[in-house]
């Protein structure tokens, strides 16, 4: 069961739309002295009860594969009377299906996965409670896509200055501080991408740090976008955060990986930048 949900979750496909109006409350204020130990982690459900109540029945392959299938892997659903998992269906529709058809009665992760569904609705925090904080992603050129969509296929590209919005229908949009860009360098993961896009959470919405570190949402503000092959990008992110130098042998391994899948994109002088930090 685990080694066929694995397989089938590769296919899915996350939509996302640009918001193209920018509230004001989407720009946030920074302070010099701002300590990220203090984050006030809230309980907040992805879904209330009402929700989760009204909601469809839906067991199909699709929804249990495809869609929840993957939004249960980092805990971004609603647990509904301990035997329904809820979610979102490619239509955006919020559905159930039966905890017992996507986990694996005999699965030894089934108790493990349940308490981390309960975790993560445990590690709720509105934008304003991580204002003060610098957040980052990768992300690539649309007309790379079949590079860089591992797992996602993006509907639009990251565009500075504008709030971007996650349908929800595969897991939302992930993103970690800028002290932690090592992370999107993880070949194969959700950050993937020839390009860094910096975020800024949005004050009334809800972000869950699913992991530790790693955030996950429906709307962020993009406040700049850069190719990862420009120097001026790594001279820029290096005033933002120590963490280069820390992880400069990931980042350029990172960068020596993107040489051979874009050799258009000439990445020596980012390389040798870094190296030298």
């Amino acid at each position: 069961m685990i080694k066929q949900l694995k397989t089938i979750l590769g296919r899915y496909v996350k939509k996302k739309k640009i918001v193209t109006e920018i509230p004001e409350r989407a720009i946030t204020n920074e302070t010099d002295n701002y300590d990220i130990s203090v984050r006030k982690y809230k309980n907040i459900p992805l879904y209330t009860e009402e929700e989760m109540e009204k909601a469809p029945i839906d067991d199909s392959d699709e929804v249990r594969y495809e869609c929840l299938g993957r939004q249960v892997i980092n805990g971004y659903v609603g647990l509904y009377k301990g035997k329904w998992i809820v979610g979102r269906r490619r239509d955006g529709c919020i559905v159930k299906t039966c905890k017992d058809l996507l986990f694996d009665s005999l699965d030894p992760e089934k108790e493990k996965r349940n308490r981390h569904i309960l975790e993560v609705q445990n590690k709720a925090l509105l934008g304003e409670d991580i204002a003060n904080e610098i957040f980052c992603k990768f992300t690539y050129d649309i007309e790379k896509q079949d590079i860089f969509a591992l797992h996602v296929t993006l509907e639009r590209e990251y565009v500075e200055n504008e709030i971007i919005e996650d349908s929800g229908t595969y897991g939302g949009i992930h993103f970690v501080p800028i002290d932690n860009i090592d992370l999107c360098a993880n070949k194969g993961n959700t950050y993937y991408g020839n390009k860094i896009a910096l975020l800024k959470p949005i004050s009334d919405e809800v972000y869950y740090e699913y992991m530790e570190d790693t955030f996950v949402g429906n709307k962020v503000y993009i406040t700049k976008v850069m190719y990862l092959s420009s120097v001026e990008t790594w001279k820029y992110l290096s005033q933002l955060t120590v963490s280069l130098r820390e992880h400069k042998e990931k980042l350029c391994q990172y960068l020596k990986g993107l040489e051979n899948l874009l050799p258009e994109e000439d990445y020596t002088s980012s390389i040798k930048f870094i190296e030298e930090l």
